[in-house]
């Protein structure tokens, strides 16, 4: 099964439009806690050759270096490709012996057969999935179409970055947790309807997202977030799961790590804008936080 490639993190489900912004970088905090310094970076799940050059990652690089410990949302290197695979096929593959067109409508079902009829997609190459795997798999595709490189996401090239300068590597999550959210949500055809109908519209794009990350656009991804996604069933589950109770979980060890200082903080940018954001989250705690890039 070609198609079949689990992404290294689980936010592309987000296909947000933005302007482009000439001469700006990917956005990082400071963070400052009485004497003691911290960094937050947002990250893409994925990347281009011009993404991962000096100038969208050289500062950031830098302040990992030098940091005592650099905290991601997964850290991928404690599972093999092949634990990865057995573990979202654990849960993405359907049971009982029913296949993917007896778990959606038929409308949904002739969405997506235009879209791999278009794509040169086999009938058959998504029949045993879950509706919310197979919506992972179209961004995947959609963004390999754009240009982007998801065996490169930014949060490994900063992870290998830490590991090659003996910095220790800290996830908030496990691989088994961020699958959960999808399987669990109760809404996976939702989420493969609002996926094909952004496709076929070509209103939120994942190319658009990677702009956006690429020339830091904070403001104009707030914006869209509160505002673009009103009109589609999952985003209830995008901003109250896969936003603000993850944001939520991961505050008592980021304040504690921040307030013992020297920590970098590279999770995906979407975790900084809407309401309950991890920047809100500092703020509250008595944290000084300021955009440096």
């Amino acid at each position: 099964m070609r198609f079949i490639k689990f992404p290294c993190q689980i936010l592309f489900v987000l296909l947000l439009a933005v302007n482009s912004v000439q001469a700006a970088q990917p956005a990082l905090w400071k963070l400052e806690y009485q004497d003691k310094t911290s960094w937050v970076f947002g990250t893409i799940h994925a990347s281009t050759q011009v993404m991962r050059n000096d100038n969208s990652l050289g500062l950031v690089k830098n302040k990992i270096t030098n940091a005592r410990l650099l905290i991601t949302e997964v850290d991928l290197a404690q599972y093999s490709a092949e634990q990865q695979q057995e573990l979202a096929l654990k849960v993405a593959l359907l049971t009982n012996g029913k296949n993917l067109q007896q778990q959606v409508d038929d409308k949904t079902w002739q969405s997506l057969l235009r879209y791999q009829q278009n794509k040169g997609i086999p009938e058959n190459a998504f029949s045993a999935f879950t509706p919310w795997f197979v919506a992972l798999q179209l961004g995947i595709i959609e963004g390999q179409i754009a240009g982007l490189d998801f065996t490169q996401a930014i949060d490994d090239i900063l992870m290998q970055h830490a590991r090659a300068n003996q910095v220790q590597v800290s996830g908030l999550e496990s691989l088994e947790q961020q699958l959960g959210f999808f399987a669990n949500s109760g809404i996976s055809e939702e989420l493969l309807v609002d996926t094909l109908a952004q496709i076929e519209t070509n209103e939120y794009t994942i190319k658009h997202l990677a702009d956006m990350w690429q020339n830091g656009e904070i403001e104009q991804l707030e914006k869209l977030l509160t505002l673009g996604l009103a009109e589609y069933p999952s985003t209830d589950f995008v901003l109250d799961t896969l936003l603000k109770e993850r944001n939520q979980n991961w505050m008592k060890k980021l304040i504690a790590e921040v307030k013992t200082g020297n920590v970098v903080i590279a999770v995906g940018l979407m975790h900084m804008v809407g309401e309950g954001n991890i920047i809100q989250h500092f703020e509250q705690q008595g944290v000084s936080v300021k955009r440096v890039q």
